[in-house]
């Protein structure tokens, strides 16, 4: 898989400099032609040994093909010099809400423009984000279809603050341009529920179960965020302690927490195991954790996680062996094929490269021998993969987050370890509050574990 996944990285990198679409279809088309001349030429025994390792290239020309064509098609709708002076209104779906001090702010898939002449052009690709006015509250739902006043304007770094990668950053996310309005000037056409407004109705529902829970505000908070994706509940002091601690991924849902909600399904499902049915105990896991993947939003680091985990199943179930390297490459390529701007995502990249770096450093750094010790060697397992993971990503952290805690592979070593343990026990105390049992010692436990998470980490930023 490491051709396919190379040759589609290429691709996108090639139509986000202008290559056009139809290049990608020449190269499938050059592809397929090769194809025909080896299939021709393999009939010949010693020829065929000899050109077999020319089958690689139309498989790089048909996925370098796939990721022009899916990266030029993904390309952010653009305007002749950002100017919209010939339209009037803009109509399009909500796809998210933020509500922030400053005012609330809308992503809006436009998909269609009216012209001060009556005319209407169809639009593709074409997300803006519209702020309300700081005064007022935006009224309006996920998935609302609305018209509003097209007064866009190109996202531009703002001269008055220290963050000069916003409008490059909004960029990769294929989001060009924003526009303000009064709520009283975003019109309510319509409503029609889509896949991820659904996920987002569903996370707002389990949200309210957890806000009504007897824990601690604070707690809520911090489960909220690393359970459900939802980072709007946590503290920006927070943020900012886990970030100078070195555990800013901790905040992040990402396939760490996938793994830990994956053992907590195996656990319940256990009991199949007892009459022989540990191929649906896998199988019920994974499509679990695919329910949780859409949840939480879809985020590439839980989709990675789930793509890998099916990959596992599938192999057990065909009583294969499993190559990780490979179903990492398969994720990449499955994530890419409908996200291409998906590449330019920091959780992406760092999720791959971490674990990239498990796969090929993990195992061969733990001096135990796993046969003769198998707990000593998962005991090492766990501090290696905490410094492997911190060590590979740890450009990234710096160039993304402009900084480089010294304190980090201390904080990870201790705290890692134990978080599989605290959000067990925190899921087991959220399950039973929504079954209206509320046992005392689950929650003074889970608000006395964040507490002491919050003060480690504090200490550990100082």
């Amino acid at each position: 898989m490491t051709i396919p996944a190379a040759a589609i990285v290429a691709g996108i990198l090639l139509s986000t400099i202008g290559v056009p679409w139809w290049t990608g279809g020449c190269l499938i088309v050059a592809g397929c032609l090769l194809l025909l001349l080896l299939t021709y030429l393999s009939r010949k025994p010693i020829l065929s040994m000899r050109i077999n390792p020319l089958h690689y290239v139309w498989v790089g020309l048909w996925f370098a093909g796939l990721g022009i064509i899916c990266g030029a098609f993904s390309r952010p709708f653009k305007v002749t010099n950002d100017d919209f002076s010939a339209y009037h209104l803009a109509e399009g779906s909500i796809t998210d809400i933020t509500n922030g001090t400053s005012g609330d702010r809308a992503t809006v898939a436009v998909n269609r423009l009216r012209g001060r002449d009556g005319s209407i052009t169809e639009c593709s690709n074409f997300t803006v984000l519209l702020r309300v006015n700081p005064d007022l509250s935006l009224s309006k739902d996920i998935d609302d279809r609305v018209v509003f006043p097209a007064n866009f304007q190109r996202i531009n770094d703002s001269p008055n603050s220290f963050d000069t990668g916003y409008a490059s950053r909004m960029e990769k996310k294929g989001i060009l341009y924003c526009t303000q309005a009064d709520d009283v000037d975003i019109i309510r056409t319509g409503h029609s529920t889509s896949f991820m407004g659904l996920s987002r109705n569903i996370r707002d529902r389990i949200e309210t179960v957890v806000e009504k829970s007897p824990l601690k505000l604070e707690t809520r908070k911090f489960l909220i965020s690393i359970l459900l994706g939802d980072r709007s509940y946590l503290d920006p002091d927070i943020r900012s302690r886990f970030a100078d601690a070195g555990v800013a991924h901790v905040l992040a849902l990402s396939g760490m927490h996938v793994g830990i909600i994956g053992g907590i399904l195996l656990f319940i499902f256990f009991p199949l195991n007892f009459f022989g049915l540990y191929k649906w105990r896998l199988l019920l896991g994974t499509l679990m954790l695919f329910g949780y993947a859409f949840l939480s939003g879809m985020a590439p680091s839980t989709v990675r996680a789930c793509v890998m985990a099916a990959c596992m199943m599938t192999a057990v179930w065909l009583e294969r062996k499993n190559s990780s390297w490979n179903s990492l490459l398969l994720a990449a390529i499955i994530i890419l094929l409908f996200s291409p701007m998906a590449l330019y995502d920091v959780g992406f990249q760092l999720s791959f490269i971490c674990v990239a770096g498990l796969i090929f450093f993990a195992t061969a750094l733990n001096p135990i021998d796993r046969h003769e010790h198998h707990r000593l060697y998962n005991i090492a397992a766990l501090l290696i993969a905490t410094i492997v993971a911190t060590g590979v990503s740890w450009t990234l952290t710096a160039y993304y987050f402009g900084r480089l805690p010294i304190a980090f592979i201390p904080t990870n070593i201790l705290i890692l370890p134990l978080l599989p343990a605290y959000i067990s026990i925190a899921v087991i105390a959220l399950c039973l509050s929504a079954a209206g049992i509320h046992i005392t010692a689950l929650t003074l436990i889970t608000d006395g574990g964040y507490e002491l998470l919050t003060k480690f980490v504090a200490l550990m930023s100082r």
